[in-house]
């Protein structure tokens, strides 16, 4: 039975932000449409997650009335969407008022070959369009197959917990013979895991990425700090073992647009093959000073009793 939450006088803006984020221009959905509806606001002001746009995507958040929750999103669909970008499986975070993982947007729609759509047209070598911008894994240095179509083939959310998994095999299927994306907040809602599992024909680079605005310190090989808009946000990666974090811009020259001060914080594995497991842990920082720590890492297959409805230690 999904939770209820209390209204307070300020829970209409924060409906209205989380919608946006993930149905605007640029958002999660990708699409450009904006469905900030009295319907659709009115539904999702009881729950704490749900699946959205005939399935298209899948909405979490931490609360309705706290100006600090977490609000995360991921997408399915069809490459091939009208205005789509190649960024299947693409996550967005925001947490403490501030969005951590984040969408490029559009570019100048004047630039040659913008609306080319098909498998291999130029709108896929404009960095904001193709896959290396998003939030999403890169198989072999290549793009999501651009007539690629997904779907979430599972979700759930209660009281104290939301997860989300999408099948990402049709957008990986050159390098993978299977690609799954789980997305899941822990700990009571006070934290994020992102769980990425492969079965790779053959050894190829695979790459995990985040965008953000934020500064990024590393504090060790696996674990990174964010900073902005003086929030604080860590990341740990849990699976693999002995993965590091690395930091990249992603600035670009023009006539693209320039991205300036935009980060790519990454984990890059150069010889991936066979059962490969990606697992990153973004956790804010709260005003109390407590942080998520850690969380087990389960296979997919197991949810939702890795987010089960007790805190982890």
């Amino acid at each position: 039975m999904p939770a209820k939450q209390v209204k307070s006088s300020k829970s209409h803006s924060y409906r209205v932000k989380f919608t946006k984020m993930m149905f605007g221009a640029g958002g999660v959905y990708g699409s450009g449409q904006y469905f900030a509806s009295k319907v659709l606001l009115n539904f999702v002001e009881v729950v704490l997650g749900a699946s959205m746009s005939f399935g298209v995507a899948f909405l979490f958040r931490s609360s309705w009335g706290d100006p600090n929750a977490i609000f995360v999103g991921i997408k399915a669909g069809y490459n091939q969407a009208h205005h789509g970008h190649l960024d299947l499986g693409n996550f967005e975070m925001d947490a403490l008022g501030v969005r951590w993982a984040r969408d490029l947007g559009s570019d100048d729609y004047n630039l040659p070959g913008y609306w080319e759509y098909r498998e291999g047209g130029e709108r896929w070598s404009y960095y904001r369009l193709n896959s290396f911008s998003h939030n999403v894994p890169i198989l072999g240095g290549k793009n999501q197959n651009a007539n690629a179509v997904v779907k979430l083939t599972r979700f759930e959310s209660r009281e104290n917990l939301s997860f989300a998994e999408v099948d990402l095999t049709a957008a990986y299927a050159a390098h993978a013979d299977k690609a799954l994306r789980g997305v899941a907040m822990v700990d009571n809602r006070r934290a994020v895991l992102v769980q990425d599992e492969f079965e790779i024909k053959a050894a190829c680079e695979l790459v995990w990425g985040m965008t953000t605005d934020a500064e990024i310190a590393l504090e060790a090989q696996d674990v990174a700090r964010l900073s902005l808009e003086g929030k604080e946000l860590v990341a740990r990666v849990l699976s693999p073992a002995n993965a590091k974090f690395m930091i990249e811009s992603a600035e670009q020259s023009p006539p693209q647009k320039q991205n300036q001060g935009v980060s790519r914080l990454v984990v890059r594995l150069p010889e991936a093959t066979g059962k490969v497991t990606v697992a990153v842990l973004l956790s804010p920082q709260w005003q109390e000073g407590v942080s998520v720590g850690s969380t087990t890492v389960k296979p997919l297959k197991t949810w939702p009793e890795q987010v089960d409805d007790k805190p982890q230690k």
